[in-house]
Parts: structure tokens; C-alpha cells; sequence
């Protein structure tokens, strides 16, 4: 799932990052959980398997924890960038767009959850668009859906436009994530609008969403995987963006 990616180590918030390099792993590993977590619950949606209500909402289910994930990472990569960078800078401003896309991410499909619920209810009236009445909550979820996959490209590109100076590998690897993710991203919107309930979508259509999710969501976990094997270039010391931040015996 898009998360912003810097040219440098991740720096540990409690501990050093020097000495505990396994919490960029740990971002990576989650990442690369919630990007199969959104695959399956894409395939859920497709019209085989999303007559069946159960099935559906279990679609919901994984998206909703998925979601969260993706929260959660952002949420982290945020507060390290204003421990490391502070809050005027561009690393903040581009977490931030991660961070409001996730959210969006959660919420949208909250809203999209078809079974009456006391808690899902209760969240969704929290909603302006519902205290006024202007259209309904699934209607409203997918226009947040859509508004969450526009700020992860958004944030992507720039991510991609604010890279400095790197090894070669890293740089190449930096580029491929980002532009996975930025395509992801505009499957999402593309598909988003299949599921826009009353505008008359058939079978054919929500199918034909249903696949953009797939493929965005494998474009997502395949930007995962590989942003996993670049923070693994770095942490081995092989990037020269990364040999300062690595112990003595490591570079």
C-alpha cells in the first residue's frame, strides 16, 4: 500500500535506528500484509462471489483491516517525519497526503457496509452528508474511496518528484515503487465509479470494477515487495544515502 518512501533509514522513535534497524523491516512486512489484504478482499467483490452476502461483507471485513494497516503505517511514517524533519517541511506535507488517503480509505468503506449494525450505524451518521440527507452512506463511501485513491497518487508522484540524491539501484527502485502505486491509485478511481450504487451499473461493470481492484491492489503489493527489498539495499549498507545512519562495522 502507497506510503512514503525517503532516502534514508527509518528512524526508530524510542530507540536508535542505528542499532535497531528492524523497524523498517516491520513498516515493509505491513505494508506488503495490507497490499494481499486488499487483493483478496477485491476478489470478493467480483459478481461470482459477492451475491452471496457473506462473502461480500466479508470483502468489507478484510478491506476495513487492510485499511487500518495502511493507516497505522502512515500514521507512523507522519509522526517520524516531524520528529526528523519537523512540520513545515515536505516529507510532512507528503506523509500527510498518505496519512488523509488511509483515513479516507477506512472510512469509505465503513460507509459502504451494506448490513445494519449498531456500530457502523452509529459512524455512519457522524457524516455531514447524512445529517443533511444529500445522498446515501454507500454512495458517500465510494466518492471517499475514490477521494483516498486521488490523494495516494497524488502523494506518489510527489514522492517521486522529491527524491534526491541516491546509489543508482535505490533511485530506480524509489521510481518503480512510486509509479506502481500512482497507477494503482488511478485503477481505484476508475473503479470506484462501477460501484457508485444507483447510476444503473450492471453485472458487466461491477465485474469490470472489481478487476481494476485486483490489479490495483497487486500493483500495490507489488510496489510493497519491492520497496521491501530497497530498504534491505539500504540497511545493508550498500546505498551511500544510507552508510552514515549504519553503524561503523556495517559500512
Amino acid at each position: 500500500m502507497p506510503h512514503l518512501l525517503v532516502d534514508r533509514v527509518r528512524a526508530n522513535l524510542i530507540l536508535t535506528r542505528k542499532n535497531y534497524p528492524l523497524l523498517a523491516y516491520a513498516i515493509e512486512i505491513v505494508d506488503i500484509l495490507g497490499g494481499i489484504l486488499f487483493v483478496v478482499g477485491s476478489a470478493c467483490f467480483l459478481p461470482p462471489y459477492s451475491h452471496d452476502l457473506q462473502v461480500f461483507l466479508a470483502g468489507c471485513i478484510i478491506f476495513v483491516v487492510g485499511s487500518a494497516l495502511y493507516f497505522g503505517v502512515c500514521m507512523f511514517t507522519l509522526v517520524e517525519a516531524c520528529a526528523e524533519k519537523g512540520v513545515r517541511s515536505w516529507e510532512f506535507c507528503e506523509n500527510s497526503l498518505y496519512l488523509l488517503g488511509s483515513w479516507m480509505y477506512l472510512i469509505g468503506t465503513v460507509f459502504y457496509w451494506p448490513e445494519a449494525h449498531q456500530v457502523v450505524d452509529a459512524v455512519q451518521q457522524c457524516s455531514l452528508a447524512q445529517y443533511f440527507n444529500l445522498f446515501s452512506p454507500e454512495f458517500e463511501g465510494t466518492l471517499l474511496f475514490m477521494a483516498g485513491s486521488g490523494l495516494f497518487c497524488m502523494a506518489a508522484f510527489a514522492n517521486a518528484l522529491s527524491q534526491r540524491t541516491s546509489d543508482e539501484l535505490s533511485s530506480r527502485l524509489l521510481t518503480a515503487v512510486t509509479t506502481l502505486y500512482m497507477i494503482g491509485s488511478i485503477l481505484f478511481v476508475v473503479g470506484s465509479v462501477a460501484f457508485l450504487p444507483d447510476h444503473g451499473c450492471d453485472g458487466v461493470m461491477v465485474a469490470l470494477g472489481a478487476w481494476t481492484f485486483i490489479v490495483g491492489s497487486a500493483l500495490f503489493l507489488v510496489g510493497a515487495v519491492l520497496s521491501l527489498y530497497r530498504t534491505h539495499h539500504m540497511l545493508r549498507g550498500r546505498s551511500h544515502e544510507a552508510a552514515p545512519l549504519l553503524p561503523a562495522s556495517d559500512k
